[in-house]
């Protein structure tokens, strides 16, 4: 018994060194009930789990990586059930992770909670020759499923032309946006975002499309361009070709809309795919006084103080580095590869803004170039489970 008391009241100096170590949302939950004090004491804590990167293994299996401390903390069948565990993932929103099968459903699985969800299938028929796991690009969702099983909505690119389509959880189909058709001009999305009761869509800027930002009503289906520009990267960098390959929205910790576009570069060489990332521009999609207007002012952002964000095949997101372990780089970009090519280099790290460096901080094994590419995931907050 008063070995029982010994372990209740350790001194929370102690029991908040032991919380640091602890990895997983599992991981608190057992710490928080051993008793009511270290409860107490894991709810208080201030530090929270931030993104981690779920990394190819070998046999085409994934792993769960930290990026701050270096190290794997669970792998294989722990991490994801068999039909999942070789098919790329299409997206990674609030701990839930997107895979389009075989036949088009789209699966929603959270590691975390071990749960599964899926959603109709997006078309009926697919393109003769295309991959499902590749054909469907990015599936977002505009809430946690497990705190709103009946109340989310997901939104996917697709295809070649990279189209959108969205689903509120309880409809039998998809339904599809003409954005091309409604503003008479090409537009591929790149990223989505679900943003103060909104859809936003930004596609890519290149020699054929002016950057853009849509906005959808998902209740009435409808859209408007709300801003666009012209940002041009130079032709040439260090004897390479420069092209403004992705654009991504994210939402600030402060409830900013951010547009960062990526910029990709390329050797010199006809037909040559293989990019690495050279730098990111960043802007601030700024409101107009009563609404967004058709026109809104895009002001350009060169840092972002306490904040890091997260880029990728996964739901952009930011967060504020000093709320989370120890290690987050605030004022950073951590990125990974979200291209399509299966087999070649990755092209991830980090961005830190102030000096315009890059770290290579994480780095695969060449023997699993060709397995599923990593993606970011946010385990839930314990306590808020």
């Amino acid at each position: 018994m008063e070995t029982e008391e010994d372990w209740e009241w350790l001194p929370d100096l102690l029991l908040n060194s032991i919380i640091e170590k602890l990895m997983l949302p599992g991981d608190y939950v057992r710490f928080g009930a051993v008793c009511k004090h270290w409860r107490n004491v894991a709810v208080a804590h201030k530090y929270r789990v931030g993104p981690m990167l779920m990394t190819p293994t070998k046999n085409s299996r994934r792993s769960l990586y930290d990026v701050i401390r270096g190290n794997k903390i669970i792998s294989g069948t722990k991490l994801l059930p068999m039909p999942l565990i070789k098919r790329r993932c299409c997206g990674s929103s609030y701990g839930w992770l997107a895979f389009a099968m075989d036949n088009l459903v789209i699966r929603l699985f959270n590691p975390f909670l071990g749960k599964q969800i899926d959603l109709p299938r997006l078309l009926n028929h697919l393109e003769d020759g295309c991959d499902p796991q590749y054909y469907v690009r990015k599936v977002v969702l505009s809430a946690d499923p497990f705190k709103n099983p009946d109340d989310f909505e997901a939104v996917a690119i697709y295809g070649c032309e990279q189209k959108l389509a969205f689903i509120r959880i309880g409809q039998k189909n998809w339904t599809s946006l003409p954005v091309s058709v409604i503003i008479k001009s090409k537009f591929f999305a790149c990223d989505v975002i679900f943003y103060d009761g909104f859809m936003y869509a930004v596609n890519r800027e290149n020699e054929f499309e002016r950057g853009r930002i849509i906005k959808v009503d998902t209740e009435v289906g409808s859209l408007e361009i709300v801003a666009g520009w012209n940002w041009k990267a130079e032709n040439k960098f260090d004897g390479e070709k420069l092209v403004q390959n992705r654009a991504y929205l994210v939402e600030s910790p402060r409830g900013d809309l951010l547009v960062i576009n990526r910029i990709m570069s390329y050797p010199s060489k006809e037909n040559c795919t293989i990019g690495r990332t050279s730098k990111f521009k960043l802007h601030k999609i700024v409101r107009g006084k009563e609404s967004w207007s058709m026109l809104v002012e895009v002001e350009q952002v060169s840092e972002l103080g306490d904040d890091a964000l997260f880029l990728g095949d996964n739901q952009s997101v930011s967060i504020l580095a000093s709320e989370f372990m120890p290690g987050y780089q605030p004022n950073s970009i951590y990125f990974t590869d979200d291209f399509f090519y299966p087999h070649e280099p990755r092209d991830m790290g980090i961005f830190n803004l102030k000096d315009q460096s890059f770290k290579r901080r994480y780095k695969l094994n060449p023997l699993h170039k060709a397995s599923p590419p990593p993606i970011w995931i946010t385990p839930p907050t314990p306590h808020h489970q």
